[in-house]
């Protein structure tokens, strides 16, 4: 059913991402990782916040010839 509403709207699944799970077990969805644990929890990817981390160290570097403010 899903496959065919999507060809009417002219998208497509990824095959390798697609998949049924229940939500106790947890999903991944745009940088998020949501899953029931003694409630409804969502929080970042460890992808997306090493990234940030990174980004950060970058900015904050201290051998950089500008002013940190």
């Amino acid at each position: 059913m899903v496959r065919d509403l999507m060809k009417s709207l002219e998208l497509e699944l990824a095959e390798e991402k697609t998949r049924i799970t229940e939500y106790k077990e947890g999903f991944e969805f745009l940088g998020y990782r949501f899953q029931k644990f003694k409630g409804n929890y969502k929080w970042p990817r460890a992808k997306a916040v090493i990234a940030f981390k990174d980004k950060v160290r970058f900015v904050t570097r201290r051998n950089q010839p500008r002013n940190v403010k």
